[in-house]
Order: C-alpha cells, then sequence, then structure tokens
C-alpha cells in the first residue's frame, strides 16, 4: 500500500474538538451554532440536536448487542470490527475473515449471524456520516441518507434478537422540526421519506414483474434477487450478498395492471402496484426500461441511417449552408456512423460542430454513445487502440468529447508501455486539443 512504501516522518498532535468547518469547534455537529450552508439565511438548525440524540441511543444499543452476541462468535469483538474494513475493500474474502477471527468453528446460521452483527455495526457507523449535520436541514439528503443507514442497522438489530428501539428513537427524532414547515418533524420525516426507502420482498416482486423481458436476476448494492413465474403464481428468491442471508417468499399476479400498464401484485392481505415502489425504485425501473428501448432504438437508427455513411464525404456546393439529408430522426445516427468510419468531410464537419455547440443535449447524447463504441473497442483480449485513437480524433472535430476515464485508466495500467505514443496523446487530449 502506499503508507508501506511511504512511512511517516513526522508526527502531529489533534487539537482535541476543532474543525476546520466551524469555528465553534464541532458545535455544527450537534448544535445550532450557525454555520451551515444551503442558501437559506434566517433557518435555524435546532435539529441537529435531537438527531445526534437518536443516532446515539441507536449506536448505544448496537454496540451492546454487539458485544453481547459477538462474543459467542468471534475470538475477539473489537479486532474483529476493526478488521472488517479489509473484508469490505476486498483486500481479504469472507472466508479468510471467519477463518481468522471465529471463536469456534461455526455453522452456516452462526456465520450468517456474525456478518449480520458486523453489518449492522457497518450500518451504525455509517449513520454517524458528517454531511448529515453539515448543512441546513434535516430533509436534505445528507440527514436522509444517515437516517436510512440507522433504518438498516435498526432492522438488523430487531432480526439479531436485539432490543427494539424504534419507538424510543422517534420519540427523541420528533424534537427535530424542518425549516420547511410542510415536511414536519423528525418522525414524519421518518415516516414518509425514510422508511419507504426500504427494500422488502414486494418491491423486488414488483422490480422484477415490472422488468419483464430484462434479466430477471437482478442486483442491487448488497442485495441480489430472482423472479420465477409460474402462471399466476411468483416466487421471489433474494439474498444479502454481504452476510448471506438467503430467503424466499410467495405472491401472486392479478389478471389486470395499473393504469400504466405495470402489473400488479398481491401477497394475499393487500394488493401492490408500480406506485408502491418508492421513487428511487420507480426511477430504477424506468430508467432501465428506457435503457433497453433506446438501446433498440439506437441500433435500428444506424441500420437505416447505413445507405447515407458514404454520401458524407462529400463537400458541400457553393452557398449550401447544410446537409440535403440526414438532419431528421436518424442524424445521430449518421453522424455516429461517419465518425466510426472516417467518411466526414471538412463541410460536414463544420456544420455539426456548430450544431453541437449550440444543442448541448445531442451533444451529450452522441457523447455518450461514442463513449460505449470506446468501451467495446477498448476491452476485451485484443483491444483496437488505434481505432479508439481515430474515433476520439473524429468527435473532437465536431466538439464531442467522450467521456475517457475507464479507456483511460485501463490503457495507463494495462497497456501503457505497448502503445504507441501517438495512440497515447489520443486518449489524453484535451477538450480544445485536436490530434
Amino acid at each position: 500500500s502506499f503508507l508501506d512504501r511511504n512511512s511517516p516522518q513526522r508526527e502531529v498532535r489533534i487539537k482535541e474538538n476543532t474543525s476546520w468547518s466551524c469555528i465553534h469547534g464541532i458545535e455544527r455537529w450537534r448544535e445550532n451554532c450557525g454555520c451551515t450552508d444551503g442558501g437559506h439565511p434566517g433557518w435555524n438548525q435546532r435539529w441537529r440536536k435531537p438527531l445526534r440524540r437518536a443516532l446515539n441511543l441507536l449506536k448505544y444499543y448496537i454496540d451492546q448487542h454487539y458485544r453481547n452476541a459477538g462474543q459467542l462468535l468471534f475470538k475477539d469483538v473489537n479486532k474483529a470490527l476493526l478488521d472488517y474494513g479489509r473484508c469490505l475493500c476486498r483486500a481479504v474474502d469472507q472466508e479468510e475473515f471467519i477463518a481468522l477471527h471465529q471463536v469456534n468453528k461455526l455453522s452456516l446460521r452462526e456465520r450468517i449471524e456474525a456478518f449480520m452483527l458486523l453489518e449492522m455495526q457497518r450500518a451504525g457507523l455509517a449513520s454517524f456520516s458528517s454531511c448529515a449535520w453539515f448543512f441546513d436541514d434535516i430533509a436534505r439528503i445528507e440527514p436522509l441518507n444517515s437516517l436510512s443507514y440507522a433504518l438498516k442497522g435498526m432492522e438488523l438489530l430487531r432480526e439479531l434478537k436485539g432490543p427494539d428501539v424504534q419507538a424510543q428513537f422517534l420519540e427523541i427524532l420528533e424534537e427535530a422540526y424542518s425549516n420547511n414547515h410542510d415536511l414536519g418533524d423528525g418522525k414524519r420525516i421518518w415516516t414518509d421519506m425514510v422508511a419507504p426507502r426500504k427494500t422488502g420482498p414486494v418491491d423486488m416482486a414488483l422490480i422484477g414483474l415490472c422488468l419483464d423481458g430484462q434479466d430477471r436476476t437482478i442486483s442491487f448494492p448488497g442485495l441480489k434477487f430472482e423472479l420465477h413465474t409460474s402462471g399466476q403464481n411468483l416466487r421471489l428468491e433474494y439474498e444479502w450478498i454481504k452476510t448471506g442471508q438467503k430467503k424466499e417468499k410467495n405472491f401472486s399476479m392479478l389478471d389486470k395492471k395499473d393504469a400504466a400498464g405495470f402489473p400488479l401484485v398481491t401477497d394475499s392481505e393487500a394488493v401492490f402496484s408500480f406506485d408502491s415502489l418508492d421513487r428511487r425504485l420507480k426511477n430504477h425501473v424506468l430508467c432501465t426500461l428506457d435503457q433497453s428501448r433506446e438501446d433498440a432504438l439506437w441500433k435500428d437508427v444506424l441500420r437505416q441511417a447505413s445507405f447515407m455513411k458514404h454520401c458524407l464525404q462529400w463537400p458541400f456546393d457553393e452557398g449550401q449552408k447544410s446537409p440535403q439529408a440526414g438532419l431528421g430522426i436518424m442524424s445521430l445516427g449518421v453522424v455516429f456512423l461517419s465518425l466510426q468510419t472516417g467518411s466526414l468531410s471538412s463541410d460536414f464537419a463544420e456544420y455539426w460542430k456548430e450544431l453541437f455547440r449550440h444543442n448541448h443535449h445531442y451533444r451529450e447524447v452522441l457523447g455518450q454513445k461514442i463513449t460505449l463504441e470506446l468501451e467495446t473497442l477498448t476491452s476485451g483480449n485484443d483491444p483496437q487502440w488505434a481505432e479508439g485513437a481515430d474515433l476520439v480524433s473524429r468527435s473532437g472535430r465536431i466538439g464531442v468529447y467522450p467521456d475517457l476515464f475507464t479507456a483511460q485508466n485501463r490503457l495507463w495500467f494495462q497497456f501503457k508501455e505497448t502503445v504507441h505514443p501517438e495512440i497515447l496523446r489520443g486518449f489524453f487530449i484535451g477538450k480544445e486539443q485536436q490530434i
């Protein structure tokens, strides 16, 4: 690691209870000290104190249960917790981690419990992310994210047969008021904005059905699930990856659909629809469907536009200001094909460069398509670096600049010593340069 190669050269002492962003010490993270950022003069941050008190309460019970339950599973609960970071960043795998820290050979159930305890602690610690107190309101995304981690920690605490502290937690959180009076206090924010973020079996079943025709095995960070259908019967299998918990749940699909054409699901107690999903999950479904249809349409656009590619090297006639054809729905496909083949006359290049200079959306869309094409060209066992560099160069001619981050890193770490310097320059071109 970097620290192994670069040992510390000096020792410093931290001045306790100080920070770079609060002239009151560390009050920004627990009091209404006046330090804030958010552009709302007159707002107060009295919500900071009850937010910290509520999270402190939860963390107390998480720590207590971790120590009591963890001592039956780990040789040293503190060492296991500190070392779990190496497992999270994949410096060691789960097998190596458990072998190192288990008090005895753990059964599968005990192993799952051990990782649930560690994940409970991770969620509890993540709920104290500094940015939760840094800005000006409890209903901002930063406090909501911290409260979402608290929700997960609380859920795991209950699953591990620890105390249910939600009532006490919300009693304190109720003292935290948003500056936006329409949003109310912390308890209401928890109910309206935090609790719906929990992804449960119903959500997974709905997502699987709404994405029918896509990959039925769906992965979110830390979660993988698969939906099996047999007529109207649905069987959901899901796994929490970090803990190894595997569960199943059965649902039924109704004959009718909602107003948007999405299927309805029931667990025999209630009926659920697309509208039952949290907004983030709705966005996931819509973005996935949108991308799928976009990919299909793009392939068709390229196929339809292919007849134009040989005409793009023709210069304009005297007095001609724009292309005679290829300016409609297929225009981006026409330009993309010309960039692939290099068959773009200077007249065409200047026309499209001027158009993209004024139409940022078109420029972004084409830039994304070129980025995907670069990924295809430069990945695999036989990367086509020269073709990729040519594509970047041609794109620059018309003022379109793809995201080179992935290709640059692959080139730098794997192929830098074997690739011609001219190609290297092509992939590290600045926005104002041309090859």
